[in-house]
């Protein structure tokens, strides 16, 4: 009987310390056990629902908390087509791991981490990043207002991701998808051009250089040629 007692005040205390450590983070922390139900989580979680923080207690579970959370208006982007989203956001959960970002009521931005525990349950990060979000916003106010066309390579898929100014400079209309692939530079640009910069690309993909800068001549829709367009 000693012993477990002894085992007993053992388990508490390292629950007690479970608990602090969890309180003591700064972003929201949930787990869920392979029921998806809710075994704890912490109070800057349960900060983000203010209006369904009081039905997330253990035992809730996943889907049912996020019904609650949309019957409450709680995430503005689901207004109007609560299924739709609630079975996207349901298959989304249910991966091994996935990343996204969600909109709450009073503005603030999430961006959510959730991954699976061997056992088959789920633990969760929610990370406000309202911050990046308004300088990101503020960043593309001012890329627009000084009409600069920005592209940003990603070197591991081979896509393009351009904006709105930069195809209006070449006289073409906005792409619906801003992702493009290399096809778009074979065609638009003069071909020792494009040589040059696929090197360039491919050491800097490398880690042989840190930087990459180049003048480039790009062909307009019209097919005159937009000289010396400097991209970094």
């Amino acid at each position: 009987e000693a012993e477990l007692e002894r085992l007993a005040r053992s388990a508490e205390q390292s629950h007690a310390r479970l608990n602090a450590a969890i309180e003591s983070l700064q972003d929201g922390f949930a787990y869920f056990d392979a029921d998806d139900r809710l075994v704890l989580c912490n109070e800057r979680y349960r900060g983000f629902f203010p209006l369904s923080a009081a039905i997330m207690v253990p035992g809730v579970q996943f889907e049912d908390f996020f019904r609650h959370a949309l019957a409450q208006g709680e995430i503005p982007e689901a207004v109007g087509r609560e299924e739709e989203w609630l079975a996207h956001r349901m298959a989304l959960h249910q991966q091994p791991a996935g990343t996204m970002e969600l909109r709450l009521r009073d503005g603030r931005w999430l961006r959510i981490f959730e991954r699976q525990t061997p056992e088959g349950g789920r633990v969760g990060l929610r990370v406000d990043v309202t911050a990046i979000r308004d300088a990101e916003q503020r960043l593309n106010a001012i890329i627009t207002g000084a009409r600069i066309g920005t592209w940003e390579f990603d070197c591991r898929r081979g896509t393009t991701r351009i904006n709105e100014q930069w195809s209006q400079m070449l006289g073409r209309p906005h792409i619906a998808d801003p992702e493009v692939n290399a096809d778009l530079w074979a065609r638009i640009l003069y071909p020792g051009d494009f040589d040059n910069i696929q090197t360039l690309l491919r050491e800097a993909r490398d880690g042989q250089r840190d930087a990459v800068e180049i003048e480039l001549r790009l062909r307009h829709a019209f097919d005159h040629v937009l000289g010396h367009v400097r991209d970094v």
